[in-house]
């Protein structure tokens, strides 16, 4: 699978796959992020026969450990068991950070599943080596990615 591949969905397209890997804890319903339907809002993923089997997330929103001015989170990245390890997660990813380098951000920071972050450190995301638990769901750590320092 290629990155051309990588679609931009809607909520409603990654909810199920948010449900089933990465908040099973949760009902259907409250898989849906409070940020989900907002214009500055994006979601990328990789769907095979109409199954959506990667998502990731991207919403404005600044974190105060670092200093670019124009900042987004890339959240809720999932890729289904069974299609990873084949290129989806990057291909998602890259789209998404294509996007918003066209956009003008100039960072993207996320926190980073500790079972994740080779995936991210492949993709040449910075962290700190401070790892903080996120209660039900884990240890973590922060990451981010300098896309551009233009303002």
């Amino acid at each position: 699978m290629t990155a051309s591949k990588a679609l931009q969905l809607q909520p409603e397209d990654i909810q199920q796959l948010r449900n089933e890997v990465l908040w099973p804890h949760k009902s259907f319903e409250q898989c849906v992020l409070e940020t989900d339907h907002l214009p500055s809002t994006f979601h990328f993923g990789v769907k095979v026969d109409g199954l959506t089997v990667a998502t990731v997330t991207l919403q404005q929103e600044k974190n105060q450990r670092l200093q670019e001015e124009k900042q987004y989170r890339l959240r809720a990245m999932a890729v289904r068991e069974g299609y990873r390890g084949q290129g989806f997660g990057d291909a998602i990813v890259e789209a998404g950070l294509n996007h918003l380098r066209g956009l003008g951000v100039e960072v993207v920071w996320c926190d980073a599943r500790v079972a994740a972050l080779n995936f991210y450190r492949r993709l040449h995301f910075n962290e700190l080596e401070e790892e903080y638990e996120i209660p039900i769901i884990g240890m973590h750590r922060f990451m981010w990615k300098v896309l551009s320092s233009q303002v």
